[in-house]
Order: C-alpha cells, then structure tokens, then sequence
C-alpha cells in the first residue's frame, strides 16, 4: 500500500562542492574524481570514462559520495539524475551544480527513487517549480519539498530491478545500432571504392 511522503523527511540533500576557479583534469595527479553535469547521460547512466579528476586541499567526509548516492543535475532543460554506485578506486565527488540525495534506505531505496525522479512522474513535478527562462533551473528548497506516493519496499525494488534491467538492454542495443553502423559504413565505402576504380 502506497502512502504520500515528502522527500525532506526521508532523505538528506545538499549540493556538492563549490569550485573557485576553472575545473582542470589533473589527471594521474589528482587524489579525486569529480562528477559534473556533463557526466550524467539522458538516461540516467553515469559516464564514467569522461569524469574528470582533481587536487583537494580540503574536503569534508560529507562531500564524499557514498554508495546509494544519488545526484541530480539542477540546470535543465532536463533535470537528469543518476545514482553513485560506489565500486572506485579513488574518493568521489561532483560539483555544487548537482544536489546530491542520500536516502534512508530502511524507507526508500535509492533505486526506486533514482527511477521515480527521472520518471515522467518526478518531470512533471519538476517543470512545474522550474525557475529561470532560458535555462531552467531548481533548488534543494523543491527537492526537500517533493511529495511522492511510496509504495513498500518489496514494490520500489521491483521497480529498481525493472529499470536496471531495462538501462542494460539499451546499453546492448545501443552498441549494436553503433557497431551496425560502423559496419555498414565499411561496407558502402568499400562499394564506392570499387566503383570509383572500375570508373578509372
């Protein structure tokens, strides 16, 4: 049986950490990887090959992730989400233009809320507090307030397996169409070259 909750009372939300200046890759140099806005894909994966990593004088344990973790782009015009899985080899952390939410998972699985947020259900919600004209944009304020029908645990981990799930398949289909394309690409080059040669 479903029940209305508010996020704030379920979860703890806070941004990531402020950068001074411009984001420079250190590369092997740097002590952390950082996960940025650009880092979150259209359906919700984290892009791992692309993260950035950098040089920290000072961080707070709060800044680090932890598995569970979910981040939430705050700059439309879509407010992608993902979830932190935690299986690195260095600290992890994003920037102060992504909210970071950490459930308590005895009530709520992370799972669950990462496919309620990304959901026509969680859009909804979120174009209808948007702020800004150009670039839409929210705040930890709408995030804490969000009301959602939660169903028990048994349901929101069927949903969470179901989405997993789901992201595999189109990460599999999504490497064939590339690889299809690449061969079909061959293959009419190759055709070209034979008839630009027998032309010759």
């Amino acid at each position: 049986m479903s029940r209305e909750i508010v996020l704030g009372d379920i979860a703890e939300i806070r941004l990531g950490k402020a950068f001074k200046t411009a984001i420079k890759d250190e590369e092997n140099e740097g002590g952390f990887y950082l996960i940025q806005p650009k880092n979150i894909s259209l359906d919700g994966k984290l892009k791992v090959n692309d993260l950035a990593r950098v040089k920290l004088d000072r961080i707070q344990n709060t800044q680090i992730l932890m598995s569970g973790d979910i981040i939430i782009r705050l700059r439309g015009p879509i407010f992608l989400v993902t979830i932190f899985d935690g299986k690195w080899d260095l600290p992890v952390i994003t920037t102060n233009q992504n909210a970071v939410i950490r459930c308590n998972q005895k009530v709520i699985s992370p799972y669950y809320l990462q496919w309620y947020l990304n959901s026509n259900l969680g859009r909804s919600y979120f174009d209808s507090v948007a702020e800004g004209t150009n670039i839409n944009k929210i705040t930890i304020k709408d995030i804490l307030a969000m009301k959602l029908n939660l169903p028990g645990l048994l349901q929101q981990n069927k949903i969470g397996d179901i989405q997993d799930n789901w992201l595999s398949q189109k990460d599999t289909y999504k490497k064939l169409i590339e690889n299809g394309d690449l061969y079909f690409n061959e293959l009419c080059i190759k055709i070209q070259m034979v008839n630009d040669n027998e032309n010759n």
